[in-house]
């Protein structure tokens, strides 16, 4: 009788490879279709007969289409960029240059990232508290900082449905502290080491599918603005991811 059948050695290096390939390949793909659904999106706002209820209503759902897309390709292009980052040398990864920076007024930028996934926060049963004073703000890249409030804001959805989400600002000494909270069923502490690590995903009861990437993101986002991100977490107590970023003006 013949023995059991060795295990084959699981190539870890060789899957990420693949995967970023597939990722890169899937990112110029996407990015067709995704530049004609915009124009097919500002093409019918301008159809759209101006004030008319119902077209004030489809105006506005188009439009929040229009910034899905748009968000979706900077996502899409924030891949590519760290993909190409890890393939590059140093010299040449230098003339990729960092991402635009401008002035970005926090609590501008919290409101649009809720109205943005109020369908989700909706379905998800959500609700969503924001403490953020108007004077808040820094030089920082947008794409990054609409990274950072879009993934933990959907990774709430995820993690927490039915649970209320809060979302606070504060500044001292030059410092900005964005903090995410849910209600939901927390991370142990041995899922708290691994939770930033790329194609981590806890399982957990009625979990969408994916690949794990989102707070991967939301870590490198909050590494490119040179902050710094935590977890305070325990069973049964919700989660708070703390951001702490410098606030040049």
């Amino acid at each position: 009788m013949e023995g059991p059948i060795p295990e084959r050695p699981i190539d870890r290096e060789g899957g990420l490879r693949q995967f970023e390939e597939l990722l890169s390949t899937l990112g110029h793909d996407l990015r067709s279709p995704l530049s004609a659904v915009h124009l097919n999106i500002e093409a019918a706002l301008r159809r759209l007969p101006p004030g008319a209820a119902s077209g004030n209503e489809i105006r506005a759902s188009l439009q929040r289409a229009r910034e899905i897309v748009k968000q979706t390709v900077g996502l899409i292009e924030g891949l590519l960029r760290e993909a190409r980052e890890r393939e590059t040398p140093e010299i040449e990864r230098r003339r990729v240059g960092p991402d635009e920076v401008a002035v970005v007024q926090l609590r501008e930028a919290i409101h649009d990232c809720v109205s943005l996934h109020s369908a989700a926060l909706q379905r998800a049963g959500c609700s969503v508290t924001v403490s953020c004073d108007a004077a808040i703000r820094g030089r920082w890249s947008p794409a990054s900082i609409h990274q950072i409030l879009s993934n933990l804001v959907i990774n709430a959805t995820k993690y927490a449905p039915g649970k209320p989400i809060d979302l606070i600002a504060t500044r001292a000494a030059g410092i900005v502290v964005l903090a995410v909270a849910d209600h939901g069923p927390g991370f142990s502490a041995e899922e708290q080491q691994r939770v930033f690590e790329r194609f981590q995903q806890e399982p957990r009861p009625g979990e969408r599918d994916g690949f794990g990437l989102g707070l991967w993101i939301v870590r490198r986002a909050v590494d490119r603005l040179k902050g710094t991100i935590r977890l305070i977490s325990a069973p049964g107590e919700g989660a708070t991811f703390v951001i702490e970023l410098p606030a040049d003006e």
